[in-house]
């Protein structure tokens, strides 16, 4: 896919901008960028790092008509919230979810070269089934431990046709870790010994270990430790930065932003400097694996 051109891509719940970075991480060059986003962080952090963006604003707005050009690729990931767990698997009554139908609508209206979309991959059965009519493909689940030292699983609909990588990397969270660390990043020994470091649970790759605290109730996940010889946990915006790990010398601590940036494989030249660290973090877990959508944009 090397040295092709589009004209005219328009990510929808554009985030961070994960989609331009995996777009030149494919070598795929584009002479306009539409950003549709309403977080102002993430817009924030767009500007900074992609001064050439154009901006659209929310989602609902944007209709052929509104846009008017020709759209090469529509790329996007819909809020996903309420097909997880954590969101009780509300699915499209959830007012989050229901932004879905509109990127359909939009895809249906502009009629893009190519598209793809992207949401959670713990959403049931039933409601995929359901989504794989509505966008007339079957989507497909890639998790991110494939590319990266993160085990996230996501589902991929698109009209791209490419093979599902099946060899997850030997990637772990050492091969991500920052040889120098603010410290205090480090946690408070009294906290440590609140935590059962005792036992230990394993499962796709992730080691924790403190499944469970000393009166043998289940560790909080804000509280979790998990071990830096295996794969992480799958990001996400609500945690705010509370992403524990205990490293190769035994020091446990929590991840720094880079180092969370580069779980979802997003490249050290991004610029988290005009956020807070808070805001970098949400930003990042409510982003996508630059590498996996990179990875599927590259059979264009």
């Amino acid at each position: 896919m090397n040295n092709k051109k589009l004209n005219n891509v328009l990510s929808l719940f554009d985030g961070m901008s994960c989609a331009q970075l995996s777009l030149n991480k494919s070598n795929i060059n584009y002479e306009n960028y539409y950003s549709s986003e309403i977080d102002e962080t993430a817009i924030r952090l767009t500007k900074h790092n992609f001064p050439d963006t154009i901006f659209l604003g929310d989602v609902e707005r944007i209709s052929k008509d509104t846009l008017n050009i020709p759209v090469d690729l529509l790329v996007g990931g819909s809020p996903c919230q309420g097909f997880s767990v954590n969101g009780r698997k509300l699915n499209l009554q959830d007012n989050r979810s229901k932004l879905l139908l509109d990127y359909i609508r939009i895809r249906d209206e502009v009629k893009p070269k190519w598209w793809l979309l992207e949401n959670v991959g713990t959403m049931k059965d039933s409601v995929k089934q359901q989504l794989d009519e509505l966008l007339g493909v079957v989507g497909k689940r890639i998790n991110s431990n494939v590319v990266s030292a993160q085990n996230r699983n996501r589902i991929y609909w698109s009209n791209i046709q490419y093979d599902i990588p099946e060899t997850k990397s030997n990637i772990s969270v050492d091969a991500i870790l920052e040889k120098h660390y603010d410290s205090s990043l480090v946690l408070n020994p009294n906290w440590i010994k609140t935590q059962n470091t005792l036992r230990h649970s394993k499962r796709n790759g992730v080691v924790c270990i403190n499944p469970r605290m000393k009166n043998g109730k289940q560790t909080y996940q804000q509280d979790r430790v998990y071990s830096s010889s295996g794969k992480f946990p799958c990001l996400t915006a609500t945690l705010h930065d509370r992403f524990n790990i205990i490293d190769s010398a035994g020091i446990i601590r929590k991840l720094s932003i880079r180092e969370q940036a580069r779980l979802q494989t997003i490249p050290d030249s991004y610029d988290f400097s005009v956020v807070s660290k808070t805001d970098a973090s949400k930003a990042i877990g409510n982003g996508m694996t630059v590498d996996v959508i990179s990875y599927i944009l590259s059979h264009i």
